[in-house]
């Protein structure tokens, strides 16, 4: 058996990377287990390989669901202390936002304000995060 981590593009190790991916683990976490390809060929990966790319992106995309319930696992969490549990729900809920801006992100409404100048173009454009509380 070849020693170091693999290099080569499989479907199995590819699906073991997804795999990961759907349940939440980090690319950078995936990326430091013993039996799976580096950061950096992962991320080859992805730029040469357009069926790695698409199921690796619909796989994070899956992932920040996975997220969404950790957060609330952490919420209802008696036993981790306040003020740590409340940055380890933000910091998830900011980045399942990013990730997964459609069904996690804020939603933002754009409004263009003024008359056209000379040149066609509006005097302002709004953009406002729009608060579901509201």
């Amino acid at each position: 058996m070849p020693a170091g981590r693999p290099t080569n593009y499989t479907t199995e190790l590819a699906e073991k990377v997804c795999q990961h991916l759907a349940n939440g683990v980090p690319m950078a976490t995936i990326a430091k287990m013993d039996d799976m390809p580096g950061y950096s060929t992962l991320l080859r990966w992805q730029v040469e390989n357009a069926a790695f790319r698409e199921l690796s992106t619909r796989a994070k995309q899956d992932g920040t669901h996975h997220i969404a319930d950790e957060a609330m696992e952490i919420a209802d969490n008696m036993d981790i202390d306040p003020q740590h549990k409340r940055i380890m729900i933000d910091t998830r809920l900011r980045l399942i936002g990013k990730w997964n801006s459609r069904a996690y992100g804020d939603k933002v409404e754009q409004t263009i304000q003024g008359p056209a100048g000379d040149d066609g173009k509006p005097t302002a454009i709004l953009m406002t995060i729009v608060d579901p509380k509201a």
